[in-house]
């Protein structure tokens, strides 16, 4: 039985990152997803951006193979089939997070001021609850 413990920040290339956010890309596909559920996503935008650009709530996270869920979500991918096939051919089982309640982060914030040690995850990385008080912290400083 999977328990939540703690949110997670997920590395996303920027183009990626830009349609989750302009809602042209509703589902963010994995061939990995952490063993704790999971409610919020930060995004953290990889190079060139290197900043955490908004965060999105899971609706749910499905599982299965690659052309079945191209069956199921079809353009909600927000990716290039081809793309999509090269990312997932060498797996025969990958994951959907269904993105909902997406908060794009104006100005984006850079990490290093949540942690001066900050290393940016390859994949994705479970967040502290000091983490998510910081970036509130810094949120309400912008508003």
């Amino acid at each position: 039985m999977l328990t939540t413990t703690a949110n997670i920040l997920l590395s996303v290339r920027p183009v990626y990152s830009e349609r989750i956010f302009t809602g042209k890309k509703m589902v963010e596909f994995r061939k990995k997803i952490p063993r704790n559920s999971f409610k919020y996503v930060y995004v953290y935008e990889s190079s060139p951006t290197r900043k955490i650009v908004g965060q999105f709530t899971v609706k749910n996270i499905i599982s299965g193979s690659p052309p079945d869920l191209l069956g199921k979500y079809g353009e909600l991918i927000g990716m290039k089939w081809d793309d999509y096939f090269m990312y997932s051919s060498d797996r025969s089982v990958i994951y959907a997070i269904e993105i909902t309640d997406v908060i794009p982060y104006n100005p984006p914030i850079d990490p290093f001021r949540i942690n001066p040690n900050f290393k940016p995850p390859q994949n994705y990385c479970y967040v502290s609850k000091e983490f998510e008080l910081k970036i509130n912290e810094i949120l309400n400083e912008v508003h």
